[in-house]
């Protein structure tokens, strides 16, 4: 039914007479399921409240028998707060080709009166299930009649439409189906694959499906190892598979396939069967047994099929590096010839070629010896197959420096060349006088510092004064 002529003017008491109308007609004139659909939002506390009369009317309308599905709004927010809250109403968020929340990207098509060019589905706890809401064709209406009148939109007045689908055809195999026991199916057959929804949201996208077995990997990209060297074994990779269906998923078989299946190993924990909503892991390795890009499949026998998931990696021949470790200095060298270490340096070699690594000490080093390799220790040459990238350290440690013997340390060295001076030289008191003249005694005497000086060796030696009293005569 139409109940206004520009739905960007719709009055909230058009509504409320649209749902009384629905319920009253469905009690008295129209029998057997039904089911009602509204995609019309708004945070207006008369369109949120359900004990305004839009939520009486749509509680009346429950309770006359005919689902009501409304959509969650697009403003990428909670739709508790752009929804109508009565208990038994069925909120529909959209998704996109992704199985995640639908949001608006560049290009994306919409009526911009509607939705603005940030605008999402909204999410939280009052979404009841996810539908498609992306990109969808369906009829538009138009100022003449024409068999054209379609549009491409996105949003989620788009999803809630197809759940009312999806109840139509239940409530056609389930006629006596209540509102309630009609919205308890939908949500419990919807398949859990919805992914990025904030914390609280539903993961149940809708289907129409009475029940069937699904699965999913993660990741569900290819599984790409990188680079290894030829020889080499990769730390597995956990690949999980998450039963998504509504019937258990059965596995019969677990290899793999593709280009080069010989280069991947798949270990598998899953069971035979798995229950709906149940997983397991399968872990996969990836040794190169040729160079250049190397490909496989992991595949999965079960009893939906076959399901595959793609595995990448690549292989190079193997790197020896060698890393100089210690005080000391020294040189690597190798046969065959490419590796002439200084500090770090490293050399491919064809895969299992037999290489000798042969380490000298420079003067005043020694070499302590080779790790990271087996068998070599402390010989200076090692020797191993290029089966596999290595990293070999070589260690050269200093020599101790003994002291000189015939230097006393704890005494400087005398100069051989410098007399050493008696500092107790003892000065006779008592003069000779002169045979040639009488002794006749000074007035006065002087005294005066003589000071000798020496050196010593190699250091500087103290200074060694000598007080000398000198008697003088007069000669008369």
């Amino acid at each position: 039914m139409r109940v206004s002529s520009c739905p960007l003017n719709l009055a909230l008491s058009s509504l409320v007479t649209a749902f009384d109308w629905i319920a009253q007609q469905h009690q008295s004139t129209i029998t057997g399921p039904a089911v009602a659909s509204m995609s019309i939002n708004s945070a207006l506390p008369e369109f949120t409240d359900p004990m305004q009369p839009l939520g009486v009317a749509i509680q009346g309308t429950l309770t006359a028998g005919v689902l009501v599905i409304e959509s969650a709004g697009n403003q990428a927010a909670d739709a508790c707060a752009w929804s109508t809250n009565v208990p038994g109403a069925l909120i529909v968020g959209g998704s996109d080709e992704f199985d995640t929340p639908w949001e608006r990207r560049a290009g994306d098509p919409n009526f911009t009166g509607w939705c603005p060019p940030d605008c999402g589905s909204n999410t939280g706890s009052c979404v009841s299930v996810f539908a498609p809401a992306a990109h969808i064709v369906s009829a538009w209406f138009g100022m003449t009649p024409s068999t054209q009148n379609t549009c491409r939109l996105s949003g989620t007045s788009m999803a809630a439409p197809a759940v009312a689908g999806v109840a139509a055809l239940y409530l056609q195999q389930n006629p006596t189906s209540t509102p309630a026991q009609t919205k308890a199916a939908i949500i419990a057959r919807a398949r859990p694959v919805i992914t990025q929804a904030p914390s609280g949201t539903t993961n149940g996208l809708v289907t129409v499906s009475e029940g069937s077995a699904d699965l999913r990997f993660t990741p569900r990209t290819p599984v790409d190892f990188g680079s290894l060297s030829l020889g080499d074994v990769s730390p597995p990779r956990q690949v999980t598979v998450l039963s998504t269906g509504t019937l258990p998923l059965t596995i019969s078989a677990v290899s793999v396939a593709g280009f080069h299946p010989a280069d991947f190993t798949a270990t598998s924990s899953c069971a035979s069967t798995l229950a709906p909503m149940a997983s397991c892991t399968i872990d996969v390795a990836f040794s190169p047994t040729a160079t250049g890009a190397r490909s496989g499949t992991l595949t999965l026998a079960t009893n939906i099929g076959v399901r595959t998931l793609s595995l990448e990696g690549f292989g190079r021949e193997p790197q020896v590096e060698v890393v100089l470790t210690g005080s000391g200095s020294g040189r690597v060298t190798s046969m065959p010839s490419g590796i002439d270490c200084g500090a770090l340096c490293s050399m491919t070699f064809t895969q299992n070629t037999p290489v000798v690594l042969t380490a000298v000490s420079d003067p005043g080093s020694t070499f302590v010896g080779f790790a990271g390799v087996t068998g070599c220790g402390s010989n200076a040459t090692c020797s191993f197959s290029a089966s596999g990238a290595r990293r070999v350290s070589a260690a050269f440690e200093l020599l101790p420096v003994e002291p000189d013997a015939g230097v006393d340390a704890g005494q400087p060295a005398i100069d051989a060349g410098v007399p050493l001076v008696d500092a107790g030289v003892r000065v006779d008191a008592g003069v000779r006088p002169d045979a040639g003249a009488p002794a006749v005694a000074d007035a006065g005497t002087q005294s005066m510092m003589v000071e000798a000086t020496g050196t010593c060796g190699c250091t500087s030696a103290p200074m060694f004064m000598l007080p000398l009293l000198v008697l003088l005569r007069r000669r008369r």
